[in-house]
């Protein structure tokens, strides 16, 4: 009993320590208290208390206002739940938090605030964005509102560069002091979906850029290395990321405009976009001779099916694509199709990959290349690029998957993208 008593002394002691409570200084010179058990979960805090404490007791923080940091020492709980009024707050309110989380290094606090304010853009479209924000609409003509609704995100100006201070939110008089920074502000979009970011696009001017710089982060930023701020910069695309947005057709613009574009990345599959240019992609299978094998023939039946509803490539040049890909798993078609549509060269499938990614119709002529709907999600993704173009004849082709004797399965997902893209 007497060897386990210094240890029980010692918990005692150490419970006793985390309970107390710590006095921080807030900007206004307000004291404003925390447990000591929270205060270690702000690195900044953790830090003061374990170098030198103030001879006062009182812990400066004289970058957040009082109100803030007494909301963010209850965050720093280590059983704090967010309540559901943190969702009820103001996106000002929201955006203030998380300026002082940076400020504090409080890594749990900062992740409660930018899930709340993910979760409070979420689904909303650009007018209710525009009210939920306080924001108001500079855009010079409708022309440039919609320009940055639809318009691609690597054809906008480069260097990306922050919005005017201040001049994204219209902050009104607050107790909570200075307006947020945008660098706070960006950060705060982290966990914000590329659907919202791309409604936030039209919002107004700051908030375009504030969004875009979000959306340049997620797409073309390497691990490891800073955001790229110049065209020439970018190296890296993640296809993923556009494909879950259905924006599949920003790697058109990527592979037109991007000449330092070295690899299309899909979660653990690398495209390497050089080793695309040079593959021939209108290779032809070579003739074998017919196996008889009562074992196969019904694999080969339900394949040559599968062929029939959605041809693409020719297994050799299928095969040609995937050596191009780095990477473990069977890559899937969108990435293939991506793939072709930065970087193929010549005729694929009977369409012009090059020359349309170009520009460099005013009327194209596809009729009869016996276009299925892959090829037809091929052409939707190239004609964004097209601006020229005022004739476009499709006919005689199995866009929607069916010939003229009804054949076949219907999948209309090509058409489908070929008209919301005209």
């Amino acid at each position: 009993t007497s060897s386990s008593r210094p240890s029980t002394v010692l918990d005692g002691a150490c419970m006793a320590n985390d309970n107390e409570r710590i006095r921080v200084r807030a900007r206004e010179g307000k004291e404003v208290e925390w447990s000591r058990k929270a205060a270690r979960r702000a690195g900044m805090l953790k830090d003061l208390m374990d170098d030198a404490p103030p001879k006062d007791g009182i812990y400066p923080a004289p970058m957040i206002a009082a109100a803030p940091l007494g909301e963010l020492g209850t965050m720093c709980e280590p059983d704090y739940t967010p309540p559901e009024s943190l969702g009820l707050r103001s996106i000002h309110e929201l955006l203030w938090l998380i300026e002082g989380a940076i400020y504090l290094d409080a890594q749990e606090a900062f992740k409660h605030i930018q899930q709340t304010i993910a979760s409070r853009l979420a689904g909303k479209c650009t007018d209710e964005l525009r009210v939920l924000l306080g924001a108001v609409d500079d855009f010079e003509s409708a022309g440039e509102r919609i320009h940055a609704l639809t318009g691609s995100v690597l054809t906008q100006e480069m260097p990306l560069q922050a919005a005017v201070p201040g001049s994204a939110l219209q902050l009104q008089p607050s107790l909570w002091g200075l307006p947020v920074t945008d660098d706070a502000t960006e950060t705060a979009l982290g966990l914000v979906d590329v659907g919202t970011l791309i409604q936030l696009k039209g919002v107004n001017r700051s908030w375009r850029e504030l969004s875009r710089c979000v959306l340049v982060s997620r797409l073309c930023r390497r691990k490891g290395q800073p955001v790229p701020m110049q065209m020439s910069e970018v190296t890296d695309l993640h296809i993923k990321v556009l494909h879950d947005a259905g924006r599949l057709w920003e790697v058109a613009w990527a592979g037109r405009l991007l000449p330092g574009l070295a690899q299309l990345r899909w979660d653990g599959l690398v495209v390497e976009v050089a080793a695309v240019r040079e593959v021939n992609l209108q290779e032809e299978d070579s003739e074998e001779p017919e196996e008889d094998s009562e074992d196969e023939d019904d694999s080969e039946d339900e394949d040559d099916e599968e062929e029939l509803e959605t041809p693409w490539l020719s297994r050799a040049a299928t095969a040609a694509l995937q050596s191009c890909i780095r990477g473990e798993g069977e890559p899937p078609f969108e990435l293939l199709l991506a793939a072709v549509v930065c970087a193929g060269s010549g005729v694929v499938c009977g369409i012009p990959v090059e020359q349309m990614r170009a520009g460099c119709f005013t009327e194209l002529d596809l009729s009869g290349r016996e276009l299925m709907p892959s090829g037809a999600k091929l052409v939707a993704c190239l004609l964004r690029l097209m601006g020229s173009l005022t004739q476009l004849d499709l006919s005689h082709n199995m866009v929607c998957g069916v010939n003229e004797y009804g054949d076949c399965g219907l999948d209309a997902t090509g058409i489908k993208a070929i008209v919301e893209t005209l």
